[in-house]
C-alpha cells in the first residue's frame, strides 16, 4: 500500500496564510490574518471530517 497525503494551501497576493495537512489533520495558520480561518475551520469538525475522507 502506499500512503497518502492531502495538503491544502489557501494562498491570498502570493502569501500562504493557512493549510491542511493531513500528517497534522488540522488547519494551522501560517500569518495573523489566517488565524480566524484557521480557528473556524477547525471548529467545523463536519469540516475536518470532508477533509480527512479526501485522503
Amino acid at each position: 500500500t502506499q500512503r497518502v497525503r492531502y495538503v491544502y494551501r489557501d494562498v491570498w497576493d502570493r502569501r500562504q496564510d493557512v493549510h491542511f495537512d493531513s500528517d497534522v489533520g488540522v488547519y494551522v495558520a501560517d500569518t495573523e490574518l489566517g488565524e480566524p480561518d484557521a480557528k473556524y475551520w477547525n471548529s467545523q469538525r463536519e469540516e475536518l471530517e470532508d477533509d480527512w475522507a479526501a485522503v
